[in-house]
């Protein structure tokens, strides 16, 4: 580590993205203080690090003086909700990170309100990942209602995160605003048909998404026929997913169907 903590130092112009695992504050102490002078990391990485607060906090003081990086990703790293309002709240300073991971690190519904406060007023965000933590039906509406406001999120990721109908009907009310969310991940939940009614009738006006997965919900066969009416007037959609779900041969003669009208999908998992 102290190699390539050297080379940040020096800006290795090769060195792009630094993906580190199973450190502890200590070591991110000393990337994040090399960061501070860094010009020329991109990505950073961290998988199944211990980060305490000390650890935080000296990511968040770096993020408020370094004008490189990107893109930074915590997965599987314990920084869990005590935490989270530290990190986002220099959100409010950086201008330069446009791509933010926080997995499996059981984010809840409070730490929602505070993303969605940060969503609200940062303009350089385009890349939101939240997959495989409890948001659940109240933080994903409190997200979704920020997204109503913002103006640069292109790709938000609420993969596994217990969302269910009600959620889905905050995101169907943001769909029908948002004018630049172009890909939406909310596979893995626990949404069934009631919710999916509603983000079937937001495809019938939003003309920005372009990219939909709605794979390993619980969606039947009324869920199925609300999507397929959506798709014969949605002109933008290129690609859904609905993997995981038990389609009958005669509803996926009704899609091949749609499809027909619909020019611009390219790509329909099923």
């Amino acid at each position: 580590m102290d190699k390539i903590i050297e080379r940040l130092m020096k800006n290795d112009s090769k060195l792009k993205e630094l993906n580190v695992y199973n450190i502890k504050d200590a070591v991110v102490k000393k990337i994040t203080e090399s960061l501070k002078v860094n010009k020329t990391l991109l990505v950073l990485i961290f998988e199944y690090c211990d980060i305490g607060n000390s650890g935080i906090n000296a990511i968040v003081n770096t993020l408020k003086v370094n004008k490189t990086l990107q893109k930074i990703v915590f997965d599987s790293d314990h920084i869990g909700h005590i935490r989270t309002f530290e990190f986002v709240e220099v959100l409010k300073i950086n201008k330069t990170l446009k791509s933010l991971t926080i997995s499996c690190n059981n984010i809840n519904e409070a730490d929602a309100f505070e993303l969605a406060e940060i969503l609200k007023v940062n303009t350089t965000l385009l890349e939101l990942d939240l997959e495989s933590n409890n948001i659940k039906d109240l933080g994903t509406c409190v997200i979704s209602n920020a997204l109503k406001v913002n103006i640069t999120l292109q790709i938000l990721t609420l993969w596994d995160n217990d969302i269910g109908d009600s959620g889905a009907r905050g995101i169907a009310e943001m769909l029908k605003v948002n004018k630049t969310l172009q890909k939406l991940n909310i596979r893995g939940n626990n949404i069934g048909d009631e919710g999916i009614f509603e983000i079937a009738d937001a495809l019938k006006v939003n003309k920005t998404l372009l990219v939909l997965e709605l794979g390993c919900n619980n969606i039947e066969e009324s869920g199925i026929n609300e999507l397929v009416k959506a798709l014969k007037i949605n002109t933008t959609l290129q690609e859904i997913d609905l993997w995981g779900h038990i389609i009958r041969s005669i509803k996926r003669k009704e899609i091949c169907d749609a499809l027909k009208v619909n020019t611009a999908l390219y790509r329909f998992d099923l």
